[in-house]
């Protein structure tokens, strides 16, 4: 799949590519719609709601990561049985999120969403570097 890009880097959804973004889930999902992602606007508000959990972590350390995202099973039991739903990556890079790929997955009876955030080495030392802004290192002296 071609990576079609979702947002900017300022969150502004790029409605140009919309068309593009339900094509491909389409191409997914084909009739299945419940527990499928099927709308354009489901995919922005994924990359925003990740570009939301890394909120603290400076821009540029937020390249390279990938968030695979799928909705939730069923709510009921007496569903019985699995059923398909489309389980998406998104990945953030220095101009903004792209959808890198969508395949169809399977979800069973009151099984949770997934919202999975895959970070690079270089995003995880970002997050140590901002955890640890406010605190000084103290000098260790021998005993």
């Amino acid at each position: 799949m071609k990576r079609i890009k979702i947002t900017d880097t300022k969150m502004t959804a790029i409605a140009a590519n919309a068309d593009a973004i339900v094509a491909a889930l389409y191409a997914v999902n084909g009739r299945s719609n419940s527990f499928c992602i099927t709308t354009w606007s489901e995919v922005v508000e994924a990359a925003k709601d990740a570009e939301k959990a890394l909120a603290g972590i400076p821009k540029a350390g937020r390249i390279g990561t990938i968030l695979s995202y799928r909705l939730a099973g069923p709510s009921a039991n007496r569903y019985g049985y699995r059923a398909n739903a489309t389980l998406i990556w998104i990945e953030r890079t220095s101009s903004g999120w792209y959808l890198r790929d969508a395949t169809m997955s399977t979800v069973y009876p009151r099984e949770a969403a997934l919202f999975e955030i895959t970070i690079t080495p270089t995003t995880r030392d970002a997050i140590v570097k901002a955890a640890l802004a406010p605190f000084t290192l103290h000098p260790v002296t021998p005993v």
